[in-house]
């Protein structure tokens, strides 16, 4: 997987001032990524959900 991880301090500041790093963008764009996942997959059982995500992070 080809990605830059990045992490914000928020007892510090909300927004990094180096990258530009916010928690909203980086949980936005997982929020994102995951649902585009199980969409292909049309939808997952409970119970499996925790594996397909295991897999997929």
């Amino acid at each position: 997987m080809n990605y830059t991880h990045r992490w914000v301090n928020n007892d510090e500041c909300f927004v990094d001032p180096v990258t530009g790093a916010h928690t909203n963008r980086i949980e936005g764009a997982w929020e994102v990524r995951i649902k585009r996942h199980l969409k292909r997959m049309r939808g997952v059982r409970k119970e499996l959900l925790a594996g397909y995500l295991d897999e997929f992070l």
